[in-house]
């Protein structure tokens, strides 16, 4: 059965607004003018707002607003097996939970057999807050979705300042943009762990966090062990694990950190067979995503924040610029693409737009590493092989 409830003008709830019907319900506004109504937190509603028990709700044309009330969740409270779209004209904004995740929407536990549902499609989430997952939480084997829509100005306390994902949850983004969210310890942006996730459009970009925590870098992405596809460059990997990154050259040189110890400016070369040791170790790290390219950083598995860079001030590298190890920076030298060049090889182009490469094409090892203009030989080509 469906059914469509129209808001005539603002309204101000004083208790928990349920929807346990398991039918498929729609809420808009109804105006002669086009004007778009809301649902607004009564100031001594303190529990929950919005409850989704059964069913599949629909959000479209309507503001949900918490009203900057502190309460025990946030706007939106659906349990597992429901399915909850937010659609063209919604707006959730200024929730505010001071106990359970996600001051916007929160995805509730479920099993495998019983998932929640969550379909951002040109929905606007802003100004929430909360410990955890300041606008967005996709929690226990939960699948969300963002087609198109904000995520914007949410704020986490700890984690997950647009959206937090957790154990067995998906996110497939495929359009939309979080950006300008914050969190004080991570994942300004986004913060997973154990998920699934699938980017292949739309921008995560120009979100913070106190970088000085949880390896978080530029404060867009935070993450731990997570399955990850990459659709634009064809690249699947497992977050959290340690990369060999092999010279297409031969398949046997790798990458290696001079000396085997991590400082500015220690050199990278290449040695010719994997040995299994830290300087021979690579994480691969989600830095940012604008318009479905993902930038990534390189990080040595001696020590947390060291990352492959190039020598000298962006705008002063050219082709022939060394490759060094250096603390991370928010500079585009420290950015880096996978272009696929197929059959699992890649070519790591610079932010600069240069390409990291073997110099002279050598096989032996301490051959020095550099980046030049991208020429699309074997000396360019690297595959990542995961090792530990």
């Amino acid at each position: 059965t469906d059914s469509t409830i129209y808001i005539m003008n603002n309204i101000t709830p004083t208790t928990t607004t349920t929807f346990d019907t398991n039918k498929n319900i729609t809420l808009t506004s109804y105006s002669t003018s086009g004007n778009i109504n809301s649902i607004i937190r009564g100031s001594n509603l303190t529990e929950q707002f919005i409850h989704l028990r059964s069913g599949n709700t629909t959000f479209k044309n309507i503001t949900l607003d918490g009203n900057n009330i502190s309460a025990s969740s946030g706007i939106l409270f659906a349990d597992a097996g429901t399915t909850t779209n937010l659609l063209d004209g919604a707006t959730i904004k200024n929730g505010v939970s001071n106990n359970w995740h996600g001051g916007g929407i929160r995805i509730d536990d479920g099993t495998a057999s019983n998932r929640g549902v969550l379909v951002i499609d040109g929905a606007s989430i802003i100004n929430n807050e909360a410990n955890y997952a300041g606008g967005v939480f996709c929690s226990i084997y939960a699948d969300c979705y963002l087609k198109s829509g904000i995520i914007n100005s949410n704020k986490a306390l700890y984690l997950g300042g647009g959206i937090m994902l957790r154990d067995n949850s998906t996110f497939n983004m495929s359009g939309g943009m979080i950006t300008n969210n914050s969190a004080n310890a991570g994942g300004g942006g986004i913060d997973f762990s154990g998920s699934q996730i699938v980017l292949s459009g739309g921008t995560i970009n120009g979100n913070s966090s106190d970088i000085a925590f949880y390896n978080n870098f530029n404060g867009d992405i935070h993450g731990d062990i997570s399955l990850i596809k990459d659709t634009k460059s064809n690249f699947t990997f497992n977050y959290g694990k340690s990369y060999a990154i092999k010279t297409g050259i031969n398949d046997t040189g790798v990458l290696d950190v001079t000396g085997g110890t991590a400082a500015n400016a220690t050199n990278i070369q290449l040695w010719e067979t994997y040995g299994n040791v830290a300087a021979q170790k690579w994480n691969v790290k989600l830095q940012r995503m604008i318009n479905g390219v993902i930038d990534y950083a390189f990080e040595t598995s001696i020590s947390s924040q060291f990352v492959i860079d190039l020598y000298g001030q962006p705008s002063n590298i050219v082709s022939g610029a060394n490759a060094e190890l250096y603390e991370f920076l928010d500079e585009e030298d420290f950015y880096w693409k996978l272009v696929d060049t197929g059959n699992e090889y890649y070519y790591l182009k610079n932010g600069t737009g240069l390409c990291l490469e073997v110099a002279g094409a050598g096989i032996v090892s301490k051959t020095n590493i550099q980046a030049s203009t991208c020429n699309q030989t074997n000396a360019q080509k690297w595959q990542l092989e995961e090792v530990s």
